[in-house]
């Protein structure tokens, strides 16, 4: 998954395996569950804090992620947070419909 969003790491790395194509919410899941690993990696060693700032101009991808964060943070030993300023909020926001 790492090597799709970096791709110059299969040029360090050449064996890492090509993944199966994967349709849109199958990536998705995919992504989101990958930072979740990493997160929980991160808090073996102690407690985290992850912060999502100016939701406000967050699109409805990065609101699933945060969703989805929030939900496996609850157990996993990391707090999640995040902020938007409503006077910035636009009516059309993905923010505004949740």
């Amino acid at each position: 998954m790492i090597a799709e969003l970096l791709p110059e790491i299969r040029e360090r790395l050449p064996d890492v395996p090509v993944p199966p194509e994967l349709d849109t919410e199958q990536q998705r899941f995919r992504l989101a569950d990958s930072v979740a690993s990493c997160l929980q990696r991160a808090t073996a060693r102690q407690p985290l804090l992850v912060v999502f700032d100016d939701l406000h101009w967050a699109d409805a991808a990065s609101l699933r992620l945060l969703q989805f964060l929030a939900r496996d943070g609850r157990s996993a030993g990391w707090l999640t947070i995040g902020t938007f300023r409503d006077p910035e909020l636009a009516p059309d926001a993905p923010a505004s419909q949740r």
